[in-house]
């Protein structure tokens, strides 16, 4: 029951039926919208709707690196880390971690300030400040960094100039500035890494810290642009958790549906709305990768070993069906001159398979069979010369022939860039 939404529909989604919670929903099959792609559609108002927080934005070459706030597993307790990932068409990073409500409030001393919460987690970036790395006396941090795991004490963010500007908003850093023991210090976020167009992984996210008076130069800062996301393709668990608002799992989590207006019950509809009338379990479609839970992207999907891809499980799949039935053919194809050599008693004949051996001449004779098509390989079969010297076609000739054309018409046809039959008939 995949479906992909329309930019209208995937956005009044977003806008008004979603809300961002306190908890992670359950993980469900897996089966939740993914980053497969992003848009080059920059934010006019970073209060309205969700946005995606855009590290690199999209070119006409490659995808736009965004932030997401993921579970951080080498926590010894649930904790959440920010990360810099990157939209691809086998993205495992699920799209409602992405996803970002921004609140602005103008203070007329310092200007605006800003919140994010997550809708994937319901987290807010937030961080402790003894969780924050310090640079040293020399300037310097850490040779290892670590991502800082999301706190409760740095929250409000000084960031855009102003939440509104016609045309999309721009790129800035995020800062918290803070009073440190008498010195005004500030705290900014920076990659693990370098962040660019090239990162085939998440890229762990640091907030470190240095005095106002003092910044410090890093090609690992980061700036942020809010631009707008792009429709997805919902997943079952993305519908029974009827956009992560509820279990997946649970038996009663089902998808429920209201039409504005809704169909009228009268004489010309006797079933009313089925749709509003009942709530529905989203299910895998039977056969699709989405019962492995991969749904959201199934013909694209790669293993997170990275050695298994559905499209060439298919594609090897349909090479052995072809392989298969070729084989069959060919196995139908000996049994029927087998026959013709036969005497009354099922044995062999010399003289019936000194005959069959002439008449499986005229097939191998040198551009006695030239066409490729089966209809023209068929019709150079029938064009053989079969009668004997009185123009006779005897019963052997007649099922030799027969054979021939029945394993030509037996042939599974692997479609090719040049879509024609490969296989002679005559390649027992």
């Amino acid at each position: 029951m995949n479906k992909k939404f329309s930019t209208l529909m995937a956005s009044a989604l977003l806008a008004t039926s979603v809300g961002v919670t306190a908890q992670t929903v359950p993980a469900g099959t897996g089966d939740y919208a993914k980053l497969l792609t992003t848009t080059s559609t920059k934010i006019n108002d970073v209060e309205k709707g969700y946005v995606q927080l855009t590290v690199v934005a999209r070119t006409n070459s490659s995808e736009a690196v965004v932030l997401a706030m993921q579970e951080d597993a080498t926590a010894p307790e649930t904790a959440y880390k920010l990360v810099a990932v990157k939209a691809n068409p086998n993205s495992t990073v699920e799209v409602r971690n992405t996803l970002w409500k921004v609140e602005a409030v103008e203070d007329n001393a310092s200007g605006w300030s800003y919140t994010f919460r997550n809708l994937g987690t319901g987290e807010y970036l937030s961080y402790n400040l003894n969780e924050v790395t310090a640079y040293n006396s020399k300037g310097n941090l850490p040779s290892t960094l670590n991502a800082t795991v999301m706190g409760s004490e740095v929250e409000s963010w000084v960031w855009l100039n102003s939440p509104k500007k016609d045309g999309g908003l721009g790129s800035a850093e995020f800062k918290y500035n803070f009073n440190n023991g008498g010195v005004d210090s500030t705290v900014m976020l920076i990659g693990e890494t370098t962040i660019n167009s090239s990162i085939t992984s998440p890229v762990d996210i640091v907030a470190v810290k240095c005095a106002v008076n003092n910044p410090k130069s890093d090609s690992r800062k980061i700036t942020v642009t809010p631009y707008e996301p792009a429709p997805i393709q919902l997943g079952v668990d993305d519908l029974n958790s009827m956009l992560w608002r509820q279990d997946p799992k649970a038996d009663d989590s089902k998808v429920e549906f209201t039409f504005t207006p809704n169909v009228i019950n009268d004489e010309t509809n006797v079933f009313g709305n089925l749709f509003t009338e009942h709530a529905y379990k989203a299910m895998p479609a039977v056969g699709f990768p989405a019962a492995d839970g991969v749904g959201t992207n199934p013909f694209g999907y790669t293993s997170s070993g990275g050695t298994i891809s559905y499209l060439s499980t298919y594609t090897t799949l349909e090479t052995a069906e072809a392989q298969y039935q070729e084989a069959q053919s060919k196995l139908d194809w000996i049994n029927a001159l087998l026959a013709v050599c036969l005497d009354d008693d099922g044995k062999i004949d010399g003289d019936k398979v000194k005959k069959m051996n002439d008449y499986m001449s005229l097939l191998t004779a040198s551009n006695a069979l030239t066409k490729t098509t089966k209809a023209e390989l068929i019709e150079e079969i029938e064009g053989l010369a079969w009668e004997d010297a009185e123009g006779e076609v005897s019963e052997q000739a007649a099922a030799v022939k027969a054979a021939a054309i029945a394993y030509v018409n037996n042939l599974h046809v692997t479609i090719s860039s040049t879509n024609k039959i490969t296989v002679n008939p005559t390649s027992v």
